[in-house]
């Protein structure tokens, strides 16, 4: 099975990532093709309304990581995979909430 993995914590050796590390570890011992983005640590906006998505050869009009992501995501996977951690007031790193108002 492929598998997208899709973290949001900017922490690099935080909880988050030994338990998203864990996992991928055991899905790749499982014969599963797992690809992760850490997209806290990536340059991501959010969706600007230019009704282009897709229609200049690739995702997103804007040039950012996105673009690295959206084959992944809409493309020939069969799970995704979200994890990201809420901090003490509730609050996701900015790149993971602009990433979600994206995929839709």
């Amino acid at each position: 099975m492929k598998i997208t993995v899709i973290t949001g914590t900017p922490r690099r050796h935080g909880n988050s990532f030994v338990l998203t590390d864990a996992f991928i570890k055991k899905a790749e011992k499982l014969d599963h093709t797992v690809q992760r983005f850490d997209v806290a640590l990536m340059k991501i906006g959010g969706y600007h309304t230019c009704n282009s998505c897709f229609k200049t050869g690739k995702a997103c009009s804007f040039d950012n990581d996105f673009n690295l992501i959206a084959p992944n995501h809409y493309g020939s996977r069969y799970c995704c995979i979200y994890h990201a951690e809420s901090y003490g007031n509730g609050w996701l790193s900015y790149q993971y909430l602009a990433l979600k108002t994206v995929i839709r």
